[in-house]
C-alpha cells in the first residue's frame, strides 16, 4: 500500500473538519487566556448538540477574518509567536485565508 502524500493527508483533514464542525472546534480552536496562555477551547455538550443540529438542518459554519489580535500581538509580552503585524502582512494573510476557504 502506497504511503499518502502530505497534500493528501492535509486534504483529508480539511474535508473531515468541513464535514464535522465539532471535530474542528475540538482539534483546532484555541483561546488566548491572559494569564494561562493558549488553552484549548472546550465545548459544552449543549454546544456540541447545537452545532450538530445546525449542520443537520443545512447551516454551515463561517470563517470570520479579522486582524485585531495581530495588531496588538501578545499583550503579556511572554509569547514571541504572536508578534505585532503591519497592515500589509495582515491583508496578505487574510487574502490567503480567503483563497484557501473559497471566500468571496
Amino acid at each position: 500500500m502506497a504511503q499518502k502524500s502530505l497534500k493528501d493527508l492535509i486534504n483529508e483533514e480539511y474535508i473531515k473538519c468541513a464535514k464535522d464542525p465539532v471535530y474542528f472546534m475540538k482539534k483546532y480552536c484555541w483561546i488566548q487566556h491572559p494569564t494561562r496562555g493558549r488553552v484549548q477551547f472546550n465545548l459544552y455538550p449543549f454546544q456540541e448538540g447545537t452545532l450538530r443540529l445546525l449542520q443537520k438542518h443545512g447551516h454551515q459554519p463561517i470563517v470570520l477574518l479579522g486582524g485585531g489580535t495581530t495588531r496588538i500581538g501578545d499583550p503579556s509580552g511572554k509569547d514571541k509567536t504572536r508578534t505585532i503585524l503591519n497592515e500589509v502582512v495582515i491583508e496578505k494573510n487574510m487574502e490567503e485565508l480567503e483563497k484557501q476557504h473559497n471566500i468571496q
